[in-house]
């Protein structure tokens, strides 16, 4: 009996594999018994239930992609049968909040400073 993966959402329909899953291997998953149909190398994604063409797969309860042809329980899911849904430009803005800045011991005099000599350190080691 294995456990060595992680569902990041409850609504996901894959999980992710912390070692190496070889073939055959049982995974139980909450009511779910899972046996492994290929080998799925650590940090990859498994079927937890039979995945139709055309459907999205869901990871942190997002679509990330959409299943190019049918995914059986137990199948690793990658580029052969998926395709990403994750394509194009996204664009994110940091706004901290007025709370933030009111935080003890936060302030851009003390934090920035840190950061940055840390930075160098970084990359006078390079």
């Amino acid at each position: 009996m294995r456990t060595e993966f992680i569902q990041l959402h409850p609504n996901d329909n894959i999980l992710v594999a912390l070692d190496d899953l070889k073939v055959g291997e049982t995974l139980f998953h909450k009511t779910l018994k899972i046996e492994v149909k290929n080998f799925i190398p650590a940090g990859h994604k498994i079927a937890i239930s039979n995945i139709s063409t055309g459907t999205d797969l869901l990871k942190y309860g997002a679509p990330i992609g959409k299943a190019i042809r049918d995914i059986l329980v137990g199948e690793w899911v990658h580029t052969h049968n998926m395709i990403t849904k994750l394509e194009g430009l996204m664009k994110y803005q940091f706004s901290p909040s007025e709370k933030l800045n009111e935080q003890k011991g936060f302030s851009e005099k003390t934090f920035y400073p840190k950061f940055t000599k840390i930075v160098l350190k970084i990359k006078k080691s390079i």
